[in-house]
């Protein structure tokens, strides 16, 4: 993300403002263009109460998200399979207003995600 004089990572595991592929470092700039960091780690955190438990789970330092459905085929919690993390379908893009440029084709060599009848990815 790039708008408003700021630089910032985002990723399809549940992190933001982090670079995950560079050990863990700074991910949100401002100004724009510079090393200044304003952030230095942040995620989502989901937390609920099952069974009347309180469970969470948090992206963060490290990741419990990843990119990807869930097979839920099987009945026992502890074995549910996750879908391949690779796929297109599941990959972040960064989508900017065409400038008009023919030269400029970026919009158009991306592969496009799947969509599934039901409209979901």
């Amino acid at each position: 993300m790039d708008i408003n004089n700021l630089n910032m990572f985002v990723t399809n595991f549940g992190t933001f403002a982090n670079d995950i592929e560079n050990q863990g470092n700074s991910g949100l700039f401002f100004p724009k263009g510079t090393i200044k960091t304003a952030v230095y780690q942040s995620g989502i955190w989901l937390v609920g109460k099952v069974g009347g438990q309180v469970r969470a789970a948090i992206a963060e330092y490290s990741q419990e998200y990843q990119p990807g459905a869930m097979n839920m085929a099987t009945a026992n919690p502890d074995s549910f399979a996750a879908d391949d993390p690779d796929k297109d379908e599941y990959t972040v893009y960064k989508v900017v207003r065409y400038t008009g440029n023919p030269a400029d084709t970026d919009h158009v060599e991306r592969p496009s995600a799947a969509v599934s009848a039901d409209r979901t990815l």
